[in-house]
């Protein structure tokens, strides 16, 4: 009934081939490679979410340019030079996008600004379309 290529009847009936590892060996094997497998997958997905690496620093825009720091956005017009102060109250991450919560004085209500499309190298950025004004585009400098 068997060849010889066949091991020994397991639970339920299953005959296990034979490889050189008994089947408790080749469960633990499997265990070890799923688990491998997991911390491999959830490092990737960590490379690719979006860090305040991502956004702190300085950005050129068309118009105007950012210097955006820990507690504080810097934007300076092209046009004339003027530049203005902002409180930043903190940034929400996820893997696609920023959300920067910003205050234009110290008391006044809090307003988001969204940036996405990122590059891969993360020196390209896009100020997301809202409310608040147009989609603009955004490089390192």
């Amino acid at each position: 009934m068997g060849g010889a290529n066949q091991g020994e009847r397991g639970e339920r009936g299953v005959r296990w081939p034979k490889c050189g590892y008994s089947q408790n060996e080749g469960a633990r094997r499997q265990k070890i490679l799923i688990v491998a497998f997991l911390l491999v997958s959830g490092a990737a997905n960590q490379a690719l979410a979006l860090t305040d690496r991502d956004i702190l620093g300085k950005w050129c825009g068309s118009e105007t340019n950012y210097d955006i720091g820990q507690k504080t956005l810097t934007v300076t017009w092209k046009s004339d030079k003027q530049r203005k102060k902002f409180v930043i109250n903190g940034f929400k991450f996820s893997e696609a996008d920023v959300i920067m919560h910003w205050r234009r004085g110290a008391r006044d209500r809090v307003l988001s600004t969204q940036f996405g499309e990122f590059s891969a190298d993360r020196k390209v950025m896009v100020q997301v379309k809202s409310e608040g004004g147009p989609r603009r585009e955004f490089r390192r400098c």
